[in-house]
């Protein structure tokens, strides 16, 4: 199958797969994705997407990542079913982050939340180094990061798109992470980069 991912995006609902012809109703995502995790199906056993709602894209994953749970974090919904387990929290309550998966080391973590830098960058700060080398972390929909309702001051820098290209600099800036702990996350990631709204960081 050229792209099963797409295929359970369609099977589920979620707005993570690509769009018929002439439409432009949903993310397309999954193409993307599929490239990129196709070889890794059953080698992936752990997967944090953030943001659960009806978890249509939670059982997406499930059925794609063949041996793998999925966890999530939502303020609002509580999942759990076969190979799916949720908690219910901000995503940037350090007690969330911290003590809801203590002892699990992800194989890629998601961040389709709240979608606010606020939010997006505290969660980084905490879930990163619960990701294990080789591996991604993703932030969906950052076209809502140049919106001033998604910054929490009128200093640009404050976006999710800033904080991440001052990563690739010798500069990195945070509101919200320490300058000591943004270089020594900016030492361990291999690479950072955009691809349409997603921002896509590597771990060495």
């Amino acid at each position: 199958m050229e792209n099963y991912l797409d295929e359970l995006a369609k099977k589920y609902g979620t707005d993570k797969q690509t769009n018929a012809s002439g439409k432009g109703k949903y993310h397309g995502y999954t193409t993307f994705y599929n490239k990129l995790f196709k070889d890794k199906r059953e080698e992936y056993i752990a997967i944090l997407e953030i943001g659960v709602q009806k978890g249509y894209s939670h059982r997406m994953w499930r059925d794609y990542f063949t041996n793998a749970i999925i966890y999530g974090i939502d303020f609002g919904v509580v999942l759990k079913e076969n190979r799916i387990e949720t908690v219910l929290g901000f995503q940037e309550d350090p007690n969330i982050l911290k003590n809801s998966f203590e002892n699990i080391e992800f194989d890629l973590i998601i961040d389709d939340g709240g979608h606010a830098g606020w939010q997006q960058q505290p969660s980084f700060r905490y879930l990163f180094p619960r990701l294990k080398k080789d591996r991604y972390y993703i932030i969906e929909d950052l076209e809502t990061a140049k919106m001033r309702k998604f910054r929490q001051f009128d200093d640009e820098r404050s976006s999710t798109i800033a904080w991440l290209n001052s990563m690739l600099t010798d500069e990195p800036f945070s509101y919200y992470v320490p300058k000591n702990e943004l270089i020594e996350m900016k030492n361990q990631i291999e690479t950072i980069f955009f691809h349409g709204q997603l921002g896509v960081i590597k771990k060495k």
